[in-house]
């Protein structure tokens, strides 16, 4: 599947950095539109703020809170999310690529044609995020919190998923058969239309108490 990638036109970098854009959108209740961001190691705070057609590069943003934030035409590349508070942010056509996000927070997030690629996620938190033409692609995400989510024309390929939890989210028509799903913990219900490979499909009968015999 194809999404929509992030429409980016020429960016120059802030002067200041990502501090002083963030200052200067909130004094000047304004968008921080058309700017590169890049090798920065800093701690954020904001909130409702809106970037559009901005490049993050190489940034170090662990433990920054920016939540009910806009992101939209906005690309991630080899940047540090981990422990960063994202909740209840938009993100439309954005793309992550080769980041890092151990225990990132995008809880009740939205997210329209964005894509993940190479990024490695563990403990990451989805909870209860709408995820609507979004592709995951080689994404590291073991023990993730993947619970009510919301999928639409949404892809997973060769992700791992070990351990994660996937508890009232609806994989109907889902296609995990490349990923790893070693031990994730769903309810039986949620299984239903799911997509595995034969040896996921033993590895997942555990779950209705099944014991096969080969």
């Amino acid at each position: 599947m194809k999404v929509v990638q992030p429409k980016l036109a020429e960016t120059v970098n802030y002067t200041g950095g990502l501090c002083k854009a963030i200052e200067d959108a909130q004094k000047k209740e304004i968008n921080i539109t058309g700017y590169k961001f890049q090798d920065e190691t800093l701690q954020a705070s904001a909130s409702l703020l809106e970037f559009e057609q901005c490049f993050f590069e190489n940034m170090s943003l662990t433990g920054s809170e920016l939540y009910k934030t806009s992101f939209t035409d906005v690309m991630f590349k080899g940047c540090d999310l981990s422990n960063t508070c994202l909740r209840e942010n938009l993100f439309h056509r954005v793309s992550f690529m080769d980041c890092k996000g151990i225990g990132a927070d995008f809880s009740e997030a939205y997210m329209t044609n964005t894509s993940f690629q190479d990024c490695r996620f563990r403990y990451a938190n989805l909870f209860r995020t709408t995820l609507k033409k979004v592709v995951f692609k080689n994404i590291k995400m073991p023990n993730g919190a993947m619970g009510e989510m919301k999928l639409k024309d949404v892809e997973f390929s060769d992700c791992d998923f070990t351990e994660s939890e996937f508890f009232r989210t609806s994989l109907d028509g889902i296609d995990l058969t490349t990923c790893n799903i070693s031990g994730i913990h769903i309810g039986i219900q949620d299984l239903q239309g799911l997509i595995v490979s034969q040896s996921q499909a033993v590895d997942l009968s555990r779950l209705m108490g099944l014991k096969i015999k080969f």
